[in-house]
């Protein structure tokens, strides 16, 4: 019973041992609940800058296609105008040429048939400039878009990353809050194990006071026993004793009749 007794009070230590570390394991799991909270903030901000940097690209997006398709309408501009000016050169020429026959009659056309062939001519420059210019916003306008598919592919990518680790963090909290269940299961386990290791402590202790309650009363008997046995053997004693003064009086008896 006292080994018993012993191996409970064990018991109670082992499982007040497993509620410190179940405590501990609590505080880690609360620390573990905040960086998780943390997480999910730092993944909310990032979600939202994610889709912020989606409407800026695709805004971007738009812009460069609007400037693109204003670049080629200058550019079909200036290429109207350049045959404008190509036909006003011609008809300069032709003017000129009708001038030179008039003689003196034609001379003051001919000076503005050549101010417009200058005109012209200087039209044609400037046309060929802003050409070159539109064709070189082009290729740059076509450069970017090309970036900006690159870019808006990269952010596409990185939202739906964005969004799996989101998703990731949402289940790591379930498992958290999974895990906290658990763990509260099992203290209150450990907590009616505890409370029923003192009710069998309490029976063991119980038991051992009977036992040695028992014991006792086994040595009380055990001395009456022996008390008993000593007078008997007192009285077996005395009874030989008797026996042997009868028998000596009987054969006293028997000597005095013969006498």
């Amino acid at each position: 019973t006292e080994k018993g007794a012993t191996q409970v009070v064990e018991i109670g230590d082992t499982i007040v041992h497993n509620q410190e570390l179940l405590q501990a394991v609590n505080v880690l799991a609360e620390k573990i609940v905040a960086l998780k909270d943390e997480g999910l903030q730092v993944m909310d901000i990032l979600m939202t800058q994610t889709r912020e940097s989606v409407a800026v690209t695709e805004a971007i997006g738009e812009n460069i296609a609007h400037t693109s398709a204003s670049a080629q309408r200058i550019d079909a501009a200036s290429q109207m105008i350049n045959n404008i000016t190509a036909q006003t050169n011609l008809l300069a020429l032709n003017a000129a040429i009708e001038a030179a026959r008039a003689g003196e009659a034609g001379k003051g056309f001919a000076v503005v048939a050549d101010e417009i062939r200058k005109l012209a001519e200087q039209a044609n420059t400037f046309t060929s400039e802003i050409s070159e210019v539109i064709q070189d916003l082009l290729e740059k306008t076509e450069t970017t878009v090309n970036t900006m598919k690159g870019v808006s592919q990269i952010v596409d990518e990185q939202t739906a990353i964005a969004n799996q680790t989101h998703m990731k963090f949402n289940d790591i909290a379930a498992a958290i809050e999974e895990m906290k269940r658990a763990m509260l299961n099992f203290q209150q386990s450990m907590e009616e194990m505890g409370a029923k290791k003192d009710m069998v402590l309490d029976v063991i202790q119980n038991l051992s006071a009977i036992a040695q309650e028992n014991a006792a009363g086994t040595e009380q008997a055990s001395a009456s026993v022996e008390e008993q046995t000593s007078a008997i053997e007192e009285i077996s004693a005395a009874s030989s004793n008797l026996a042997q003064l009868a028998q000596e009086m009987l054969d006293a008896v028997q000597r005095f009749k013969f006498s």
